[in-house]
């Protein structure tokens, strides 16, 4: 249906969750740190994010619409946001939970809040690594966010050029 693609100044960290899960685990990290996103990526990563819009698979009638940053070097950022990835590497990816019906998304002081009407999964953290002697390297870090059925392309538009900085577009698909 449609896509966009953004490169943008990579940020020092990224938070996404239920704020109800922010505040009051505040005191836990272990815990929260499963139940949201508080991600650092490398200093030596770029930043790209992809805005989709795409038919339900399970229905004709609606609309999925996501929020996917990435988070890799700059020589493979392309390649993560084409959605591959190397055959050496390794998969870690954990499902994001609201349990208020809504998610807050922040990013180095900016954040906005987004009411998503239910309870479940609204996100997917997904980290790409590999092994080198014993060592576990980061080559890349992806939240894809799930956006309300209320929010529009023109939101998420709105919402990338808010929460990052130098935002460019780099390329634009519709079906």
């Amino acid at each position: 249906m449609k896509t966009e693609k953004y490169r943008v100044k990579c940020p020092k960290r990224v938070m996404f969750g239920d704020p109800w899960y922010f505040k009051n685990y505040k005191d836990r990290l272990g815990e929260r740190d499963r139940l949201v996103v508080n991600y650092t990526p490398l200093q030596s990563f770029a930043a790209g994010v992809v805005l989709q819009e795409k038919e339900e698979t399970d229905s004709s009638e609606g609309v999925q619409k996501f929020l996917v940053f990435y988070f890799a070097p700059e020589e493979d950022i392309d390649t993560y946001m084409d959605e591959k990835m190397y055959s050496l590497q390794k998969v870690f990816q954990r499902e994001i939970l609201v349990d208020t019906a809504c998610y807050v998304i922040g990013i180095e002081g900016r954040h906005e809040v987004w009411h998503t009407g239910v309870n479940g999964v609204c996100g997917i953290f997904t980290e790409y690594y590999r092994e080198e002697d014993g060592e576990k390297v980061t080559d890349a870090g992806i939240l894809l966010i799930a956006a309300p059925d209320s929010v529009t392309f023109e939101d998420m538009r709105c919402l990338t050029e808010y929460l990052f900085k130098e935002v460019q577009l780099i390329g634009e698909e519709e079906k």
